[in-house]
């Protein structure tokens, strides 16, 4: 026995889902962003329907070459991953800064099995990636402490041993100087 299933509207799913979603094509043009893309670079749909990616936000060459890249692979039909890459975006005050997205691209079939558009998930990881960078400049600043500590506590003990005549007033004479 058959039992019917109900399926959501995929537009409805779509638009209903927390991460952003974006479609592009194979020119770089929006043909599809759900609101939690929209939210957060901060532009309506209306703004990047029909756009090329590049036009709203500006990169380096450099940097531009290696998002090509990146996307020829899914265009060829492979699935990328993107661990943490700093993009320009807009802010909320409207002007450029950095922000750092995780992604992942997939590309879309069409009938004939060529690629026609590519679908890209992102996770803005900004927030992480600063407090990384925040926990690495600690720890720097730590085992550096740590060395310069060690190093003293070595000058001491060998200046204490050169003049000390026994182990006991070594330890008594050290001890103070800690």
């Amino acid at each position: 026995m058959d039992i019917p299933i109900n399926r959501p509207d995929l537009a409805a799913v779509l638009e209903s889902v927390a991460a952003p979603i974006v479609v592009y094509d194979l020119d770089f043009r929006f043909t599809y962003a759900n609101p939690a893309f929209c939210n957060a670079v901060h532009k309506t749909w209306e703004e990047l329907a029909g756009k090329r990616v590049n036009e709203l936000f500006p990169e380096a060459p450099e940097r531009t070459q290696e998002i090509i890249e990146r996307f020829g692979k899914v265009w060829q039909g492979e699935v990328s991953r993107s661990p943490g890459q700093p993009y320009r975006m807009p802010g909320p005050d409207g002007r450029l800064q950095e922000r750092y997205w995780r992604s992942v691209e997939t590309p879309v079939f069409g009938p004939d099995g060529k690629v026609t558009h590519v679908v890209q998930v992102g996770e803005d990881v900004t927030e992480s990636i600063r407090l990384r960078r925040q926990k690495d400049v600690i720890t720097s600043e730590l085992e550096h402490r740590l060395r310069n500590t060690l190093a003293m506590v070595g000058s001491l003990a060998m200046l204490t041993g050169q003049h000390t005549p026994s182990v006991e007033a070594f330890v008594e004479s050290f001890t103070d100087r800690l």
